[in-house]
């Protein structure tokens, strides 16, 4: 059960991560407890003490508190979109922030494919704070579950089934993304310089106000001027940065300005 005692575990998550529990605090504190019990620490003090030193251990908490399933061929119409853009560009760079397991970058390369536009992709880069999900999308390999919504045809052709009926991603599609651990708020994610067309689906939903604010100004800052933004449907922003407001076939996107 959550008590007193989580309270600075979760503020110091927050503050690093901007995603707060206020709906899951019971479940959370659950899997703090037994993670810091496994960990050897007697207490929770001695524990966020920990959390704060050692870089590892921090790492293990987010993975532990951060895994979010997902699938291929997930919500395409806005992918369907990019590539209608697409079509009228010489070439492209594509941010997916979070990029997950990998399965919505690699939906967006496989759609892009049977497009005819893979050629015209200069970079794609996924970045996720979890690095276990980002150590499985450069691996590319994967369950059939999540394989569900995948068209047939496009699994013949981009996926391998191995002898364990598990599917790794063909090189000529996992070759161009490129999967990195890295916070939307840290400090030297102006590193990765601009892109296009930015992915945000599914991590605004977790911030609070002031977290939304801050992701959305670190995701304008990732747009080059007449870049494209897609969010999730659930995700609520303040479009405080004056992005324009489109809406195509009830598909909403914001645009940078020139």
């Amino acid at each position: 059960m959550y008590s007193p005692h989580h309270e600075p575990i979760l503020e110091y998550f927050y503050d690093k991560t901007g995603i707060h529990f206020d709906e899951k605090k019971d479940v959370v504190a659950h899997k703090i407890n037994s993670f810091y019990k496994s960990k050897s620490y007697h207490d929770e003090n001695s524990f966020l003490e920990g959390l704060k030193r050692d870089a590892n251990l921090w790492q293990e908490f987010v993975n532990l508190l951060t895994v979010n399933e997902t699938y291929f061929y997930r919500e395409t119409k806005q992918v369907e979109l990019l590539a209608s853009m697409a079509k009228k560009m010489h070439g492209f760079d594509i941010l997916c922030a979070p990029s997950s397991s990998g399965e919505e970058p690699y939906s967006i390369l496989m759609i892009l494919a049977q497009s005819g536009l893979l050629g015209k992709v200069g970079r794609l880069v996924g970045i996720d704070i979890n690095s276990d999900v980002i150590e499985k999308a450069k691996e590319g390999v994967y369950s059939k579950r999540s394989l569900h919504r995948t068209p047939p045809e496009v699994a013949s052709k981009y996926f391998r089934e191995d002898d364990e009926n598990r599917y790794a991603i063909v090189n000529d599609i996992k070759r161009i993304a490129d999967f990195r651990v890295m916070n939307i708020f840290d400090h030297d994610i102006k590193r990765l310089g601009q892109f296009d067309f930015v992915f945000s689906r599914n991590m605004i939903i977790y911030f609070d106000k002031k977290s939304r604010l801050e992701a959305e100004k670190a995701l304008v800052s990732l747009l080059k001027p007449g870049g494209i933004l897609f969010l999730g449907h659930a995700d609520i922003v303040q479009n405080s940065f004056n992005l324009e407001k489109t809406v195509v076939g009830g598909i909403v996107y914001y645009k940078k300005e020139q």
